[in-house]
């Protein structure tokens, strides 16, 4: 039952992965035509921040936190093509590897 639960709870924290994973590659815009492409994201990354600790995961606490660094620093200059690029890069790593 244990094991269960864990695994579930596993598979929640790669859904939200793949969610964030999802949304920076979708077009953004605040309402006047002006985007903010890694926003969503970065509400993705609190949510996967905040469960990790719940489960007791520092590690992908940690990684967690340091893609959201990233994506705050890039979303305050308005991120380019390769800035998006090397987050969905992290990200996707990132899922590679807790699919091991």
């Amino acid at each position: 039952m244990i094991a269960l639960a864990a695994k579930e709870e596993w598979k929640e924290l790669v859904n939200i992965l793949k969610d964030v994973e999802k949304k920076v590659l979708l077009p953004q815009t605040n309402g006047n035509g002006s985007g903010s492409a890694l926003g969503p994201c970065i509400e993705g990354l609190e949510v996967f921040q905040c469960k990790a600790a719940d489960l007791g995961i520092p590690q992908l606490q940690q990684a967690a936190r340091f893609l959201k660094q990233y994506a705050e620093e890039q979303n305050e200059t308005a991120p380019n093509a390769e800035s998006l690029g090397v987050f969905s890069f992290g990200v996707n790593a990132l899922l590679e590897q807790m699919d091991k």
